[in-house]
């Protein structure tokens, strides 16, 4: 399992504790709505200027009528039609005669036949009359009659369409039906370019506002509904002119007060300071388990360096004795076989520990050099020689390339010693062990194999963590601290390269794939 310094699990807990605080004091608001009424006189001047506009058209209309109504010939109908089509919004145009002895003969011209249906026929009191088509009449009042030359005005009566009347001579007055529809739909359209021209929208930061034509259409700001308009407008004024009505919608904005609950607060200010204090605890408590863990350490460091001092010179007089030795055979030389194999299995013990303890204090270092990878294999495999052949162990060596490179011969040499460290206790069963090393492409693969038990899948990872063993009986042959595939992973790691598990049907494969810089034979030789 995976260790943190103290430092991190005190800053950890320390930002659990800020986390409660913050959150409770979070918890602990309330909100409440408060309106805030927005400055509507700009609103207003806007409002006086839009309704000038639209008293301008109306006057405007009125203007067009009249010009028509004065110029347009009364005596004959086929050129009054002509005279009217310019203008928009006209259904019907009637020429009555003011008294009923007058010479001016009525006359009712339909200008829009679409909407002919339906379209009231004016007349004035006495005069008016049912030819049995079915065709309303509407009463003109006496004013009209009664009014001047030149004199005009509008007849609104329920039910009907707009009239405008023209007094056009003491004989003669026109009267003009006009299509409601078509009147608004036409001031619309120029009153939605109007506004885009003069129209400079509010702040919508706190509310919003809008501009709607009649049916409802939208002319600039918001549609209510959207943001957060779906309530009724807090403002409206409207703006009513004779064909329709427009309206200026207003919604004041809402700010949130907070205020925080004091028990929430306080109890998540508790939780905080103790969520601290236990972080200030556990701190204390690991980092004097860290300094007993340094000087276990450091313990074993010196007690490693102690053992290595003796245990040279004890192989080394091991190997002057066995010289001594050699030319006579006998049970007294295969005796000290036994003891430098023994001397360098605890070798290889000491170095693996002295290697985790540098690990440990983060004093692991490399020194890479030019060497011949193929010569330490050589070396390696030649140490577990006697080893292998008492335990029937068959050693099969593809060595490659006899290529200088660049690397740390002493690591690779661990890394090796490990891997092959590895077979002779746990897979002596197989009876055989292969390494084959090759360069590829800028690096040294080295593949180490056996035939013996083999590595379940879900022991992969936990093989290369340090102390762990697959079996952790003690017997002959399968003794050993678990720190062999630890030391020899990290180093593949230093050394810039991965040690792996390959999948294998039998027995263990392990792959060592570390950085390997050719260097050419005549610079070799220079060295």
């Amino acid at each position: 399992m995976r260790s943190y310094s103290p430092q991190i699990v005190l800053a950890l807990l320390v930002a659990a504790a800020v986390v409660i605080f913050v959150g409770g004091s979070r918890l602990s608001q309330r909100q409440e709505k408060v309106r805030v009424e927005r400055d509507r006189e700009p609103f207003r001047l806007f409002a006086l200027s839009l309704q000038g506009e639209l008293n301008r058209l109306e006057r405007l209309y009125e203007s067009h009528l009249c010009r028509i109504a004065r110029n347009m010939p009364v005596e004959d109908c086929v050129k009054i039609i002509p005279a009217c089509n310019w203008l928009s919004g006209l259904k019907q145009v009637s020429v009555l005669p003011v008294r009923s002895e007058s010479p001016v003969a009525p006359l009712h011209v339909m200008i829009d036949p679409v909407a002919g249906e339906g379209v009231p026929r004016p007349a004035f009191l006495g005069m008016e009359r049912d030819e049995g088509l079915g065709i309303p009449v509407v009463v003109l009042p006496d004013a009209v009659r009664q009014a001047e030359v030149h004199d005009s005005g509008w007849i609104d009566q329920p039910g009907s369409p707009p009239l405008f009347w023209y007094r056009r001579s003491e004989e003669a007055c026109i009267v003009m039906v006009v299509k409601r529809e078509v009147v608004v739909d036409c001031m619309n359209q120029w009153m939605r370019e109007w506004v885009k021209r003069h129209y400079v929208p509010m702040d919508t930061d706190t509310g919003g506002e809008s501009i709607m034509g009649p049916g409802n259409s939208l002319l600039a700001g918001f549609v209510a509904g959207s943001r957060e308009l779906e309530r009724a407008p807090d403002f409206v004024l409207p703006l009513n002119q004779r064909f329709a009505s427009w309206q200026l919608l207003s919604w004041d904005g809402w700010r949130m007060r907070a205020y925080s609950h004091v028990p929430t607060v306080a109890g998540s200010a508790a939780l905080a300071v103790l969520v601290a204090l236990i972080g200030a605890g556990i701190f204390a408590q690991q980092r004097r388990e860290l300094k007993l863990a340094e000087h276990r350490v450091s313990f074993i460091n010196r007690v490693s360096h102690e053992l290595r001092a003796p245990l040279t010179n004890m192989l080394l007089n091991i190997d002057l004795a066995a010289d001594t030795l050699e030319n006579r055979g006998g049970e007294g030389a295969r005796r000290l076989d036994r003891v430098r194999e023994e001397g360098r299995r605890l070798s290889r013990l000491i170095d693996n520990v002295l290697t985790f303890s540098r690990h440990e204090q983060g004093r692991l270092e490399l020194h890479p050099r030019t060497c011949i990878p193929v010569d330490i294999i050589d070396a390696v495999v030649a140490q577990f020689a006697a080893a292998l052949e008492r335990r029937s162990i068959r050693v099969e060596v593809e060595g490659g390339s006899r290529q200088p490179c660049v690397l740390d011969p002493d690591a690779f040499a661990q890394i090796l010693t490990n891997l092959v460290s590895n077979v002779e206790k746990f897979a002596a069963g197989g009876g055989y062990l292969g390494v084959r090393a090759r360069l590829e492409e800028g690096r040294l693969l080295v593949t180490v194999r056996d035939r013996g038990r083999g590595i379940p899948a879900d022991d992969e990872d936990r093989i290369f963590r340090a102390f762990h063993r697959l079996h952790d009986e003690t017997r002959e042959g399968a003794t050993g601290t678990g720190l062999g595939l630890a030391i020899a992973r990290e180093l593949a790691e230093r050394m810039g390269g991965i040690l792996r598990l390959l999948p294998s049907d039998a027995g263990a494969v392990f792959e060592l794939a570390i950085p390997c810089t050719s260097v050419p034979e005549r610079e070799e030789s220079a060295v």
